[in-house]
């Protein structure tokens, strides 16, 4: 009997997308999985590329002789400029139900869009995995009959990038369109933390299941705690994160931490802003960052894993990232600013310290008052828990629900 297909797509680079990585090993023993995305998870499935349209639009624009590219630059300055009057009008004809349809339809499928859904219609999929809000439009437009679609949404989109004002003028009544129209489509709905979960049931009227973002369990044992104490921090060199804050945690510390970040440049300008910011502290280090798979092993070494997450916005309030499972797994101690859904975990595991609030300050007084045995306690207990935080619990979980579905 040959195997049901699931089509999962996602708007990303699949390789270093580590929710998905772990969709695809969970899925493709029992299912004949093909992924689309902007590259291959390197997995051995099927795979279709997809289009994207800002790296085609910078490889478009790089084409050009530097004297056109300045002129260029100058038109858009002046679109820009205009761009508040023309939100005004935009927004005012938007108070009508089909102008504000047409328009944000018409938004999503771009050319680009087209083209992606062209690589993707003749697939034959039994069930559709659309990787959040923006794949779910085309999973309900690729899906054939009798198919069913399954939307991990991650995290919570009508609220994504809340504290920024060009985000809210023009993105968000985007997401909000995508989100009322189409996932109430969806036939079976993930996410990746119960205070998310609880929200878009209370706004859109579904129930889902939530998966989180903790990594396979790794046999590892807790590291001696020596004279220094080695502090560590591992993601992406992300602008809106704020780093500063966790990595200023240093300005609080004496000469016994030390700090070692491994940052993934996704905002190049960023990272080197970072590095240029704390050169002169002999204390932190900035490290080349590993493979995902191997990031638990790597930081193994250090005592506490640290994480400050400035409270901007409701994803970031209600975030259980995979660092703060990843720290687990490595059997470090976490410390962490008092990020709800994340403190829940360190005090029911005693794996940790929560900080009084999100200043880089109350971190390092929370730090400063541990002994080395109280650290190495937690990193035990990090051992202990290691098994119930790793993804073995959420494996059962994604594919006895999928298996249902497919049935």
């Amino acid at each position: 009997m040959s195997k049901k297909t699931i089509l999962i797509i996602c708007y990303n680079t699949l390789h270093n997308d580590p929710r998905v990585l772990r969709q695809i090993k969970v899925l493709k023993n029992d299912f004949r999985v093909v992924t689309a995305g902007y590259s291959d998870s390197n997995l051995g499935v099927e795979h279709i590329q997809l289009k994207d349209y800002v790296y085609k639009m910078i490889d478009f624009f790089f084409k050009y002789p530097y004297l056109f590219r300045k002129f260029f630059a100058g038109l858009t300055q002046i679109y820009l400029k205009t761009s508040g009057f023309r939100h005004k009008v935009q927004m005012s004809v938007l108070q009508f139900p089909l102008w504000k349809k047409y328009y944000f339809e018409k938004r999503y499928w771009t050319k680009m869009e087209l083209a992606n859904y062209e690589s993707m219609k003749n697939v034959q999929a039994d069930i559709i995995l659309a990787n959040d809000i923006h794949a779910l439009p085309m999973a309900v437009k690729v899906r054939k009959k009798n198919a069913k679609i399954v939307f991990d949404a991650h995290e919570y989109h009508p609220e994504e990038l809340n504290e920024i004002p060009e985000w809210r003028k023009n993105e968000k009544p985007f997401i909000k369109y995508l989100c009322a129209k189409y996932i109430k489509q969806a036939d079976l709905m993930f996410t990746v933390s119960e205070p998310i979960a609880k929200e878009y049931e209370k706004k859109y009227a579904i129930t889902s299941i939530v998966i989180t973002n903790a990594p396979p369990f790794v046999q590892l044992s807790p590291v001696e705690v020596t004279s220094k104490i080695k502090l560590v921090h591992h993601g992406g060199a992300v602008k809106e994160r704020l780093l500063e804050e966790t990595i200023g945690v240093m300005n609080f510390l004496d000469d016994n931490y030390t700090l070692d970040l491994m940052l993934i440049g996704s905002d190049n300008s960023y990272l080197g802003l970072l590095k240029q910011k704390f050169e002169n502290d002999t204390r932190i280090k900035f490290n080349d960052p590993v493979p995902t798979s191997e990031i638990s092993k790597k930081i193994n070494q250090y005592d506490i894993g640290v994480y400050i997450l400035p409270p901007l916005n409701f994803n970031n309030i209600n975030a259980l990232p995979n660092k703060f499972f990843e720290f687990i797994q490595a059997r470090l101690m976490v410390a962490i600013a008092p990020m709800p859904a994340m403190a829940e975990i360190v005090k029911k595991y005693n794996v940790g310290v929560v900080a009084e609030d999100y200043s880089s300050r109350s971190l390092a007084d929370a730090i400063k008052k541990l002994s080395k045995e109280e650290i190495y306690n937690c990193k035990k207990n990090s051992e202990a828990a290691a098994m119930e935080l790793s993804e073995e619990k959420n494996k059962q979980t994604l594919l006895s629900e999928i298996k249902k579905l497919a049935n």
